[in-house]
């Protein structure tokens, strides 16, 4: 028995399979985007307006139950926050914190 391959039907269906990988990657990718760009705008928010009120980085940890180095994780990037966690922050600071599903 000889087995016979359709070269041209093989390339279509990886160049269609390829496609599909592609653009799923880059909608995740878009996604990541926004989020990044929610997050930091939350961050500078909440440096701004912890600033103006005069509160350092060690208080607002304590009044929300968490450690300075947290606060300051938070506001360097460098975790991704829970929601609890920017609920508390956001209401010891007497912001909003608006949730969309847009």
């Amino acid at each position: 028995m000889i087995l016979v391959i359709d070269k041209n039907s093989y390339y279509k269906d990886y160049i269609h399979r390829r496609k599909k990988y592609l653009e799923e990657e880059a909608t995740e990718g878009k996604e990541l985007i926004e989020r990044l760009k929610y997050l930091e705008e939350l961050r500078e928010s909440v440096i701004t307006r912890r600033l103006i009120l005069g509160i350092t980085q060690k208080t607002l940890a304590e009044k929300i139950g968490t450690r300075q180095s947290a606060i300051s994780r938070f506001e360097n990037g460098r975790i991704e926050p829970k929601l609890i966690f920017i609920r508390k922050i956001t209401e010891v600071l007497g912001l909003k914190l608006k949730i969309s599903a847009d």
